[in-house]
């Protein structure tokens, strides 16, 4: 058995006071921390570095009839707390200079409720007024400094959390932040006109977020700072490659015949390319590193799982790692009969495994498993693989760097396949992916038919949902895509919680719904049940655009799809007619349309070519249009957007080869570490 330990990337440091744990803030509990979490915040650095997405302006109320529409600022002196008992809400009695207030609070903590609204104290709120029973009621108010701007900053929430207290916690951790030494070139930062790193934050998060122009400039130092750090993981991983050795596992750079017939289908032109390109680097002695792009149902699980198995016949093991536990189990059963073919030991591994179950898969990995399928679990402390050759990571994006080394440090010069259903223009692939070469599938499978799609207005939906009723009443499946998870104030859309009750009041059967704010159990509950058929009609935000394969799927209907960008309306499209069924797509829109809608939504009724798509999507986003502002399928970046900037990456591309490496640079690459994973070292 290899020595496992030989080959790991040396860990990141801890030392920086921005690597500490949300909870050492001072009211942050276990409760909390998991709250945080799921909007990627682990550290203190992640909460500085969670940005605000938009700035609403602030109106002031004097209490003067009629009540506004939205929600206003205006200042009230309390007069009594009214405690509630068992069911029934908190209540504040206050009075504006005009009127009687009564403010309501559900599952209230008193003790916080009566410092902040202390008796006898005038207190500056923020809320929305109703009437009820002659009396002005305020759910849940705000309350507000008396010096506060016009304005509040929005951030991004997620369920249980409000913008008051996540303001706070932010604000809690610029408080005890310590300014980094600077590791950008004075002369670049003059000549960018940037700002140093702990002035970005301020003018981000402070009260200097009012002016865009100095935004502007604060995002983009931010925004190269974070492409720095990754630019630097991934040189520092390419150079960690280049002196691994591949342990003797060299598959035959011949396509096995039995590979072959073990598949229920004929490999495509594309298909058989990319898997010989992948033979022949692994057959070399070097360590592969290739990323395969195909657009969506090109066929690259096929290419892997023919991988894995000449891996296999040369005696090495291969993992597949994906990025939900959904996605795992749809490989899984894809994979198992084809594996079964070929007298090949496939294997599961997550962390919904039982105890029992998990035993006896660690067990087999340990010995003779030849292909062990799972997620981010394939690389945890007490996974050990007997022989491993070659890892597989479906949805590349989705991954860091350095979950990429834990899963490689594994075994000793283990062989990287990626692959990513986006197809990201090359300029693009080489800045993001500098340490993987690409190969494309662009040819779709024998059988496949074009998605029918079509433009209608948001005016003829009671036409459309007639023609839902007729496709549900065939058996078929039906996505229907929001912008949003919940009403919103500042925006005049449609939420996904609002069509889904819509919908079910229509149809008078049951609705699914999911989106990312729901927990991941949940909302792989609510897609099994749709794959399974126990649900017809399902709404959904864009957390269903890669991977998952539902070939009963029929009919993709997008909400507003003026407001998302070209390629996330491709990858959207692509959930279906992934079967022998014939697909349909309807944009529905909200007239009238800007020239670049129209250009987005005339390309994609146009053509199926997803490189097309992302060199068209570039082009247009270029010109200055930021709907849907992140470039769909690409790596998570918490300030970086690809698209707008470009330059940066180029920057970014150069400084990593140029500067030589120091303590400051070290601590940037702590800033932006992946989480809590540990990370890779730049040394030299």
């Amino acid at each position: 058995m290899p020595d496992q330990t030989q080959s790991k990337p040396p860990a990141r440091s801890s030392s920086y006071p921005w690597s500490q744990d949300t909870t050492s803030i001072g009211g942050i509990g276990p409760k909390l921390s998991m709250l945080l979490k799921r909007l990627g915040i682990n550290r203190l650095a992640d909460l500085v570095l969670h940005l605000p997405i938009r700035r609403e302006s602030l109106t002031y109320w004097d209490g003067a009839l009629p009540l506004p529409d939205g929600p206003v600022v205006m200042r009230v002196d309390v007069q009594a707390h009214k405690p509630g008992y068992r069911r029934s809400p908190y209540r504040i009695l206050a009075c504006s200079s005009a009127l009687d207030v009564e403010l309501f609070f559900f599952h209230a903590y008193p003790q916080t409720l009566l410092r902040q609204f202390p008796e006898g104290h005038g207190v500056a709120i923020l809320g929305r007024p109703r009437m009820q029973r002659g009396r002005v009621q305020i759910l849940h108010p705000e309350t507000l400094p008396d010096d506060a701007a016009d304005f509040r900053l929005i951030y991004p929430l997620t369920e249980g959390l409000t913008q008051q207290r996540l303001r706070h916690f932010i604000g809690m951790a610029l408080a005890q932040f310590v300014p980094p030494p600077e590791w950008l070139p004075k002369e670049l930062l003059k000549r960018q006109q940037m700002p140093d790193f702990a002035t970005a934050l301020e003018m981000i998060h402070g009260p200097h977020a009012e002016d865009k122009p100095e935004f502007e400039q604060a995002r983009r130092r931010l925004a190269l700072d974070e492409l720095l750090a990754h630019q630097r993981r991934l040189l520092a991983l390419r150079r960690h490659q280049e002196h691994q050795n591949v342990a003797g596992l060299k598959p035959s750079p011949n396509i096995a015949p039995a590979i072959l017939k073990a598949l229920p289908f004929a490999l495509t032109k594309d298909q058989k390319m990319a898997l010989q390109t992948c033979l022949n680097d692994m057959a070399t002695g070097q360590v592969m590193a290739r990323l395969v792009q195909g657009d969506v149902g090109s066929g690259k699980t096929a290419v892997a799982f023919c991988s894995m198995a000449a891996m296999a016949k040369a005696g090495g093991q291969s993992c597949l790692m994906a990025p939900t536990d959904l996605l795992a189990r749809q490989h899984e059963q894809t994979l198992r009969p084809w594996a079964e073919a070929l007298g090949l030991t496939l294997v599961f591994l997550s962390g919904r495994l039982k105890a029992k179950e998990r035993k006896k898969a660690l067990e087999d990995i340990a010995g003779d498993a030849d292909i062990i399928i799972g997620t981010h679990a394939l690389f945890q402390d007490d996974v050990v693989y007997s022989r491993l050759g070659l890892a597989v990571i479906d949805e590349q994006h989705r991954f860091g760097v350095a979950q990429r080394a834990r899963l490689t440090g594994k075994g000793q010069g283990v062989h990287v396949l990626a692959m990513t259903a986006t197809p990201i223009p090359r300029s693009l692939a080489m800045a993001l992916y500098g340490d993987l070469d690409a190969v494309q599938i662009r040819e779709k499978p024998a059988g496949r038919k074009a998605i029918e799609t079509v433009a209608m207005q948001a005016s003829r939906i009671d036409e459309l949902l007639d023609g839902i009723k007729r496709v549900m009443g065939r058996g078929e499946r039906v996505y229907w895509i929001c912008p949003l998870v919940e009403d919103s104030e500042a925006l005049n859309l449609t939420s996904a919680e609002q069509r889904q009750e819509w919908l079910h009041s229509k149809l008078g059967t049951e609705i699914g719904l999911v989106h990312g704010q729901m927990p991941a159990l949940n909302k792989d509950d609510v897609m099994a049940r749709f794959q399974q058929g126990d649900l017809q009609l399902l709404v959904a935000t864009t957390v269903i655009e890669v991977g998952v394969n539902v070939p009963e799927a029929t009919v993709m209907i997008i909400e507003h799809a003026e407001r998302f960008g070209l390629a996330q309306l491709h990858q959207l499209r692509g959930r279906v007619g992934r079967g022998a069924l014939q697909g349909r797509c309807v944009l529905l829109y909200h007239p009238p349309l800007g020239p670049l809608s129209q250009e987005r939504l005339n390309i994609l009724r146009h053509t199926e070519d997803g490189f097309v798509i992302a060199e068209e999507d570039l082009r247009l986003r270029g010109a200055g249009d930021m709907a849907g502002t992140r470039q769909s399928g690409v790596p998570y970046f918490k300030v970086a957007d690809l698209v707008r900037d470009q330059e940066l990456m180029a920057d970014a591309q150069r400084l990593a080869r140029m500067l030589p490496d120091h303590e400051a640079l070290r601590a940037l690459d702590d800033l932006f570490a992946e989480g809590d994973l540990g990370d890779l070292r730049l040394a030299g």
